[in-house]
This record gives C-alpha cells, sequence and structure tokens, in this order.
C-alpha cells in the first residue's frame, strides 16, 4: 500500500464515527430527561409471606447533572409499623435498561431508584426472592 487510506474504509470510519457520536448524544439527551425533581414511590409486596418483605418509600429525589442525587422521605415497613424519616445519597447513570440511582441512606442502607421515562414519569417493576416490587416517579414542576 502507498499510505493512503481507501475511500471505502473511510466511509466505513466516518460512518463508524457518525454512528458513535450519534449514540453519545442520545446518551446524553437520555440523561437530560432526567434531570430535575421527581416524587417517588417504591413498594414490595410479599410471595413468601412474610412482613418482613411488605415495605414501601415515598420520597423526593433530585437527579443532579453532575451524575450525583440526593433523596429525602419516609420509609415504612410493615414490621416496623410507622414511617421511618430517610434521606439518601448516591450516584446516578443512563444504563441500557433505564436511568439507576444508587447510594446508601445515612443509616448505611442501599438505596436504588430508575426505571425509564414514560411520558412525565420514570416507572420500573420487577420480582426478587423478597416480593413483587413497583417504582413510579413523577416530575415536579
Amino acid at each position: 500500500m502507498d499510505g493512503r487510506i481507501p475511500k471505502a474504509l473511510r466511509a466505513i470510519a466516518c460512518g463508524a464515527f457518525l454512528f458513535l457520536g450519534a449514540a453519545e448524544l442520545e446518551a446524553q439527551q437520555d440523561s437530560r430527561g432526567f434531570i430535575g425533581t421527581w416524587r417517588c414511590e417504591h413498594a414490595n409486596g410479599t410471595v413468601r409471606n412474610l412482613m418482613a418483605d411488605n415495605w414501601s418509600y415515598a420520597y423526593v429525589i433530585q437527579l443532579n447533572d453532575d451524575g450525583t442525587f440526593m433523596a429525602q422521605g419516609q420509609y415504612f415497613a410493615q414490621v416496623i409499623g410507622y414511617p421511618e424519616p430517610f434521606m439518601a445519597q448516591g450516584r446516578w447513570r443512563i444504563a441500557p435498561d433505564g436511568m439507576v440511582a444508587q447510594g446508601n441512606t445515612q443509616q448505611g442502607l442501599p438505596f436504588f431508584s430508575g426505571g425509564n421515562l414514560a411520558g412525565g414519569s420514570y416507572i420500573s417493576n420487577g420480582v426478587s426472592q423478597a416480593g413483587q416490587w413497583a417504582l413510579k416517579c413523577d416530575r415536579m414542576g
């Protein structure tokens, strides 16, 4: 070869560059869709008939453009019988299956929020060994 890049190879490289640029732009647009303040409800119901598996969170979460979040609200567990205030902080990111926010409460317990955008909300649900859970967050303001 004479050191020149064939036209076909240049076209493929340009196409790959444009594709990667578009994917990065799409990810940035997706993350901007989540930035802001959300009012959330997250609940789990037992599938093992254990009171400890019945719990819920009601909270407000602020997703910041630097990838951090803060959440504050109330946690209710059936075994406790009354709501407990909590605060949590951590990091959030865009993942293949939607937004994921993970961190810890001030008591050191793990905290999770996340889902896919649907209208003015983000939602998710699933099943684990501890039960069936659902999460819905509505944009505030």
